[in-house]
């Protein structure tokens, strides 16, 4: 999808953290990190968001550290949206 939408001319595509919509759509446990990961390998010009919330369950040294490996992946295309958790 984020393909198409670089095809397509869109400017930027963002993932979430959002668990409840992966459960949803039968991809529970799912790595939206990895995802990005593999989105920013199979494009070039759009700017990768992504949506993260720093639960209980996570500390802040741990999405930093997720983040910082995006931004090595993805560079400039980077865009980091922080967020609270409302299933934490």
């Amino acid at each position: 999808m984020a393909k198409a939408c670089e095809d397509a001319g869109f400017d930027a595509f963002w993932i979430a953290e959002a668990y409840p919509w992966w459960r949803k759509h039968g991809f529970e446990a799912r790595s939206s990190t990895a995802i990005l990961a593999v989105i920013a390998a199979q494009t070039r010009r759009i700017q990768l968001g992504w949506g993260h919330h720093f639960a209980l369950h996570e500390t802040s040294g741990s999405g930093g550290y997720e983040a910082r490996v995006m931004q090595d992946l993805a560079g400039d295309r980077f865009l980091l949206g922080l967020g609270a958790s409302k299933y934490s």
